[in-house]
C-alpha cells in the first residue's frame, strides 16, 4: 500500500491494484497455395481489481475479448483483393459507465460525477468492424502509379444498464457538493454507433515539374454514420441532496429513442515536393461536406413524457469547409546533420450527434423543481415537487441556422540535429488557436432577469459577486446553439528530445512544457472543463464566473528519460531496464457553495486554483535469455513504481476544504514472467 493515513486520504478508501489478472492470446498465419495468406489472431483478458472510491470488498470484475481475422488474394499480377474482420468485447460486472452522460451533466445547476462510473451498473461493450479493399497497380510504362477502393462497416454498441428491477421502483440521488451517487446509478443508455464508408486514394506516378520532383495523391470518399441513444433514468428522476438534505428534483422525458444521421463526403489532394538538394515541402488541402439530419423518431411514455413521435428534419446542420496545410523540411547546406522544420495546418471540427441534440425535442430533457420532503423522510413522493426552476435539453432547445464549424489553427517550427553515429537532438514549438467554438445560449430568459450579488469568497476572504435570477423567469429557458463571439481557445510550448547510444548503453530524453487557456465549462470533471464539451458556459452569468484558465487535460510539463543497458556476457548478459515518467498536477478550483437565490443552490468556481501533485515515477526491468537446443527461454522481473510514491493525481472540493483526494498513484507491484519462443 502506498496510500496516506485515513485522515489524509479523502475520499479514497483503498489503493488501485488488480486482486488478479489472466490474459490468453493466439496468432496464425501463412499462406493459401500461391495466391492468398491468412492472419488470424485473437486474446482473452479476465480480472479483478479494486474499486479506489469503495471499502475493500467492493471489487470490479471485468473481460476482455479481442479478435482479429485477415486475408489478401492475388487476382492477378496487377491486382490485390484483401478483406478484415476485427471485434472486440468488453464486460464490466459494475461501476459501469454510460454513453452519453455528458447530456445529463451539461445543464447548469448539475453537480460534478465522480470518476470510476456507478456501483450498480454493469457495461458490456462490442464492436464489430468489417473492410474490403481492391488494390490496382498501373503499369510502369503508363506512370499512373497505384488505385486503391476501399468500403468500411462498423458497429458499436455501449449498453450501460443497471441490475433487473433497479430503475423501475429505485431512485438515484446525487449530492452536489462531492458527486458522490446513492440508490441507483442516474443514468442508463444502450448506445449504437453504426458507420460505413468508401474511400478511394490514387497515386500516379513521380513528376518532374519545372525541375521539381513531385508525389501526388489525390482521394475521395464518402461516409455515413448512425447515433442512436436508448435513454433511461430510475423511475425518470434525479434527487439531488446539499449536505444530505433534500434541494432539487429533476424530472425527465425518459424513457427515449433518439436517433440522428451525419453524412460526410471529402476529397483531398497532397504533394511532397523535393524542390532542391536537401529541401522538401508537404502541400495538401482537405475538403469535408458533412450534412447532419434527423430521422422521423419516437419514444414511449414515462412517469413525466407522455408517448411522442416526431418528423424527420433534413440537412438541420450543413457545414462545408476546405482545410489547407503546408509544412517544409529542409537540410540546411554545409550543415548536413541539421535538419529545419515547420508547418501549418487547419482542422475543422467532425460534425457531431451531440450537436444535434440542440435541435431533438426527443434527445434527454427535463425539468428540475424545488424538492419539498414534506414528511422528512429522505425519499421522495409525487407531490413533493416544489417551484418549477429551471427547464433543459433538446426539448426547449434549437440550433442557430448561422452555426459556423469550430477549427483550429496549428503551428509548428523546429530543428533536428545529429550529434554523431547514434546520439542526436531536437527541439520543436507549437501553437494551437481553437476558434468558432460552439455553445449554448438561454435565449428564454433576458440579460435584465439576473441582479449581482455580493458576497465573501470563503477561500480567498474576498468579494465575489454571483447572479440572482429573477423569480418571474423562472422555468422560461430556450436554449441556441450557436458561436459566442470571441469564444476561442490557445494552447503553446515546446518539446525537446535528446538521444544516444554508447557501445551497450542507449539513452533517450524528452521535455514538453505547455499551456493553454481559454473559457471552459464550470466544473472540474473530464466531461465538464474541456474546450471540445459543449457544456453549462454561458447558460447563465454565474457558469462564467471565473471560467478562464487551463482546461482539464493541461499538465503542465511532462518528462521522461528512459535508459537500456546490456552487461556483459560473463554478467550473463542482462538486459536493464529504467524508466522514468514526471507528470504535472491535474489543475482545478475550489468550488463555493450559493444557497438562499430564487433558483436554488448551485456551485460557482472560486478564485482560488490549484494543481493536485506532480508525479514522478520509476519503473526497473531485468531481463536475461538462455538459448536452447530448439528455441530459447527469456525471464523477465518488472517492477513497477519501484519507489512506492503516493502521490494525489486528482482532487476536487469546495469551500473550506477545496482540496480533497480522490485518487491516488497506484502502488508498487511486480511482474515475473517466462516466455518461451520456438
Amino acid at each position: 500500500s502506498n496510500l496516506p493515513p485515513v485522515a489524509d486520504r479523502g475520499a479514497a478508501e483503498q489503493d488501485s491494484h488488480y486482486q488478479w489478472l489472466t490474459r490468453d492470446g493466439f496468432e496464425a498465419s501463412g499462406p493459401i497455395k500461391r495466391r492468398a495468406d491468412i492472419y488470424a489472431a485473437g486474446t482473452i483478458q479476465w480480472s479483478s481489481q479494486t474499486v479506489p472510491l469503495e471499502p475493500a470488498g467492493n471489487d470490479q470484475g471485468s473481460r476482455l475479448m479481442f479478435g482479429n481475422f485477415r486475408g489478401r488474394f492475388r487476382a492477378s499480377s496487377r491486382d490485390q483483393l484483401d478483406g478484415l474482420f476485427s471485434g472486440s468485447r468488453i464486460t464490466l460486472s459494475n461501476w459501469g459507465h454510460p454513453m452519453g452522460l455528458e447530456a445529463l451533466v451539461g445543464r447548469r445547476m448539475a453537480p460534478s460525477l465522480l470518476p470510476g462510473g456507478f456501483p450498480d451498473q454493469t457495461e458490456v461493450d462490442h464492436l464489430d468492424f468489417l473492410q474490403g479493399g481492391w488494390s490496382h497497380w498501373f503499369s510502369e510504362g503508363s506512370r499512373l502509379g497505384i488505385l486503391q477502393v476501399r468500403y468500411g462497416y462498423s458497429s458499436a454498441h455501449m449498453d450501460g444498464e443497471a441490475p433487473p428491477g433497479v430503475f423501475g421502483s429505485h431512485e438515484s440521488k446525487i449530492e452536489l457538493l462531492t458527486g458522490q451517487v446513492t440508490g441507483a446509478p442516474p443514468l442508463a443508455n444502450f448506445a449504437v454507433r453504426t458507420r460505413q464508408g468508401v474511400e478511394a486514394v490514387w497515386q500516379p506516378g513521380a513528376l518532374e515539374i519545372a525541375g521539381a520532383h513531385h508525389r501526388i495523391i489525390l482521394g475521395a470518399g464518402w461516409k455515413s454514420s448512425a447515433p442512436l441513444n436508448r435513454f433511461t433514468v430510475p423511475s425518470d428522476l434525479n434527487l439531488i441532496a446539499v449536505g444530505g438534505s433534500p434541494a432539487l428534483v429533476v424530472e425527465f422525458n425518459t424513457p427515449l429513442l433518439s436517433r440522428s444521421i451525419i453524412r460526410t463526403s471529402s476529397s483531398f489532394v497532397a504533394d511532397h515536393v523535393n524542390l532542391a538538394r536537401g529541401l522538401w515541402l508537404d502541400l495538401g488541402a482537405m475538403g469535408d461536406f458533412s450534412r447532419g439530419s434527423l430521422p422521423a423518431q419516437a419514444s414511449g411514455g414515462g412517469n413525466f413524457a407522455p408517448p411522442r413521435t416526431f418528423a424527420a428534419h433534413a440537412d438541420y446542420i450543413v457545414w462545408n469547409s476546405v482545410s489547407p496545410r503546408a509544412s517544409f523540411a529542409w537540410q540546411v547546406r554545409g550543415l548536413d546533420r541539421l535538419v529545419l522544420m515547420g508547418g501549418y495546418f487547419r482542422l475543422y471540427a467532425p460534425l457531431a450527434g451531440r450537436y444535434l441534440d440542440f435541435g431533438n425535442p426527443n434527445s434527454l430533457s427535463g425539468s428540475v423543481n424545488q424538492w419539498i420532503d414534506r414528511n422528512s423522510d429522505g425519499q421522495f413522493q409525487i407531490g413533493e415537487e416544489g417551484p418549477l426552476l429551471m427547464r433543459f435539453g433538446g426539448a426547449y432547445s434549437s440550433i442557430s441556422p448561422a452555426l459556423r464549424r469550430p477549427y483550429a489553427d496549428q503551428f509548428h517550427l523546429g530543428a533536428r540535429a545529429s550529434l554523431g553515429r547514434r546520439s542526436f537532438a531536437s527541439f520543436s514549438m507549437f501553437r494551437r488557436d481553437d476558434k468558432q467554438r460552439l455553445a449554448a445560449l438561454d435565449v428564454g430568459i433576458p440579460a435584465q432577469a439576473f441582479t449581482p450579488v455580493t458576497i465573501l469568497d470563503p477561500l480567498t476572504n474576498s468579494p465575489l459577486t454571483v447572479y440572482q435570477q429573477s423569480p418571474a423567469t423562472l422555468g422560461q429557458d430556450r436554449y441556441l446553439l450557436t458561436n459566442p463571439p470571441g469564444l476561442r481557445t490557445f494552447n503553446e510550448g515546446f518539446t525537446a528530445e535528446l538521444g544516444f547510444a554508447w557501445r551497450a548503453l542507449m539513452v533517450h530524453m524528452s521535455f514538453t512544457a505547455g499551456k493553454s487557456f481559454g473559457l471552459n465549462n464550470p466544473g472540474n470533471s473530464i466531461l465538464e472543463n474541456d474546450p471540445g464539451v459543449v457544456g453549462a458556459l454561458y447558460l447563465d452569468p454565474n457558469t462564467a464566473i471565473n471560467a478562464a484558465g487551463r482546461s482539464y487535460l493541461d499538465p503542465g510539463c511532462i518528462g521522461k528519460a528512459q535508459a537500456t543497458y546490456r552487461l556483459p556476457s560473463s554478467w550473463g548478459g542482462i538486459e536493464v531496464a529504467s524508466t522514468f515518467d514526471y507528470l504535472g498536477g491535474l489543475g482545478f478550483a475550489g468550488e463555493v457553495l450559493i444557497t438562499g437565490l430564487a433558483q436554488g443552490p448551485f456551485l460557482v468556481l472560486g478564485a482560488a486554483g490549484y494543481r493536485a501533485d506532480s508525479v514522478a515515477n520509476w519503473n526497473l526491468r531485468l531481463l536475461r535469455e538462455f538459448p536452447l537446443p530448439l528455441g530459447r527461454l527469456a525471464a523477465s522481473a518488472e517492477m513497477l513504481n519501484v519507489l512506492n510514491a503516493g502521490h494525489v493525481v486528482q482532487e476536487s472540493g469546495f469551500a473550506p476544504n477545496p482540496r480533497s483526494p480522490i485518487a491516488f498513484q497506484e502502488p508498487r507491484w511486480a511482474l515475473l514472467q517466462l516466455r518461451y519462443e520456438f
